[in-house]
């Protein structure tokens, strides 16, 4: 049995694996089973019936949380927590601000997963779907509306601060 030559790696995560799938399916094809017979390589055995992913993930939750940037403004955050469904290597989630038309995406491959830079006070509508090797799309979950609230982080002046000079530094209590 003459192997194929592994792919070369583009950069494009989604090419990649799609590329290393090719490839496993092209050793698959002609490896033998126990029995001595070449392994059919269709639904469930890595043919491209494989790729198809039939759930929606599951255990999903969005948290709305806030978080202090450097610079001393907040910024709204949600974290997404799911369970893959399987076939799926990527979770896309699309989420998008109320009153926009056009939802973004983000690419969460593990879970939880922080949405960050998100505004304060806002309403995001939610949903997901996982993503196959090949790109393609299972079903989607429901969408779900999530308000960022104004007061999950207030920011105030410091009371009872202390501070004491040290070589080179100054140690706030």
């Amino acid at each position: 049995m003459t192997l194929p030559y592994p792919p070369q790696q583009t950069g494009d995560v989604n090419r990649d694996i799609s590329a290393l799938y090719t490839y496993l399916y092209d050793i698959i094809e002609n490896f033998d089973n126990a029995a001595g017979q070449a392994i059919d390589p269709s639904v469930g055995q890595g043919g491209d019936g494989s790729l198809t992913i039939v759930d929606i993930p599951t255990g999903i939750s969005y948290t709305p949380g806030a978080s202090l940037s450097v610079d001393g403004s907040i910024f709204g955050h949600i974290d997404v927590t799911f369970t893959k469904p399987d076939r799926a290597v990527d979770i896309i989630i699309f989420y998008k601000e109320a009153s926009d038309t056009e939802y973004k995406q983000s690419y969460a491959s593990m879970s939880p997963f922080r949405l960050i830079s998100l505004m304060v006070g806002t309403q995001y509508n939610l949903y997901m779907a996982g993503q196959a090797a090949n790109g393609s799309l299972g079903p989607t979950s429901t969408v779900t509306t999530v308000t960022i609230p104004t007061d999950l982080l207030t920011v105030g002046t410091p009371t009872d601060l202390t501070g004491v000079g040290t070589y080179q530094s100054v140690v706030l209590s």
